[in-house]
């Protein structure tokens, strides 16, 4: 918010509305392409006009129209399954830039890890989808990987077998997503074995009363 602020005297501070409404133009804009993208997406239907095939005389059934039928179609054949997650990409993107001024420790080389990120989690994670959801159960026109992740899953398994290819690319997606989001799996799965115990120690706790009661009807029953 620093460069949207301009001092007029020492007691005055004048707030620039140009500026706010720019980053807030920005953010609105980008969250509905995401929504539009997300339900275009979500009620994508092969008869529909599109990529990869069109019925000129068909009726659109898509909610986004022909555009919304043919972006989908793209999408899904790209990416597959992960075309799914391109929408709150986007809407992170917006956020990201709504909050660009107050953010002043970036720096070219964080943006560009970040963005280095999402590509390694876009092409690990899709050649996941292909690898182990090939046939996928949702609506789409290609496999759930798509394009992109026929193609590497293809070249992994050829170069590393079926199980090496699984476990570099899980290590991709992983060290990608964490890259752009700042998410730690260490102290995910820490924080899930916290409360996993904790968890556990309040079931025992509840179940104590119980477990008292029924020790001492079996010390009543001994002693009759």
């Amino acid at each position: 918010m620093s460069q949207a602020i301009k001092k007029k005297s020492d007691d005055e501070i004048i707030i620039n509305p140009l500026s706010d409404g720019i980053k807030e133009g920005f953010f609105f804009l980008f969250s509905a392409i995401a929504i539009y993208l997300f339900l275009s997406i979500l009620t994508y239907h092969k008869s529909d006009c599109g990529w990869s095939y069109c019925d000129i005389n068909g009726q659109t059934q898509n909610l986004g129209g022909m555009v919304g039928a043919w972006v989908s179609d793209v999408l899904l054949s790209l990416f597959g399954y992960f075309a799914y997650i391109l929408p709150f990409l986007i809407a992170q993107l917006g956020r990201f830039l709504f909050h660009l001024e107050d953010k002043v420790d970036f720096n070219v080389i964080q943006i560009g890890l970040i963005f280095a990120g999402g590509i390694i989690t876009l092409t690990a994670g899709t050649g996941l989808c292909h690898l182990h959801f090939e046939y996928p159960t949702l609506p789409m026109p290609g496999s759930g990987g798509g394009i992109l992740g026929e193609i590497i899953s293809d070249v992994f398994q050829s170069t590393f077998s079926y199980v090496g290819a699984s476990f570099l690319l899980l290590g991709l997606f992983l060290s990608g997503f964490t890259l752009t989001t700042g998410f730690s799996w260490i102290k995910f799965t820490e924080e899930t074995g916290r409360i996993t115990l904790l968890g556990i120690d309040k079931i025992m706790n509840a179940l104590s009363p119980i477990s008292d009661y029924f020790d001492r009807l079996h010390e009543e029953t001994e002693e009759i």
